[in-house]
């Protein structure tokens, strides 16, 4: 069996990368979103119940996708650095 060559391993630790900065991009955004609906009181602005329901439904979400983009990430790479190990 052949080896992975060193520009396959370059481009899927750039991929990985850049998968992990989205991940990581992607929980900043909904953070900051929720930080600045944020009160004084330390409580969350909304216009409505339904409002409220929707928004905080959709922002769980995408924390959870962006939660399993960044996990899947770092698996791809313990993988990919487990495989250069063993035929690199």
């Amino acid at each position: 069996m052949t080896g992975v060559g060193v520009p396959e391993a370059v481009a899927a630790s750039i991929v990985i990368a850049s998968v992990l900065a989205l991940g990581g991009w992607c929980r900043f955004q909904i953070n900051g979103r929720r930080f600045r609906r944020r009160t004084i009181g330390g409580g969350q602005q909304f216009p409505s119940y339904t409002s409220a329901v929707f928004t905080q439904l959709w922002e769980r979400l995408l924390m959870s996708f962006a939660t399993l983009l960044m996990i899947g990430a770092i698996l791809c790479g313990l993988g990919l650095a487990m495989w250069m190990v063993k035929y690199g």
